[in-house]
């Protein structure tokens, strides 16, 4: 394992790379860019706030 942590993806990077991913598709290819645009960022909303599940407890051994 090296000692490198991951570095979390900003908010631009999201967005870029979703955008291009969408864009390639044959569904969204008829699909302007700003509408495209408002596809990603309510999906990235939709990811952002959805709740965390809880952590299930630990049993003492």
């Amino acid at each position: 394992m090296s000692g490198r942590r991951a570095v979390p993806e900003t908010l631009r990077q999201f967005f870029n790379r979703r955008y291009r991913e969408l864009a390639k598709l044959p569904e969204y290819a008829k699909i302007d860019a700003m509408e495209l645009a408002n596809i990603v960022e309510d999906e990235f909303y939709d990811c952002a706030f959805d709740p965390v599940p809880p952590i299930p407890e630990r049993t003492l051994h």
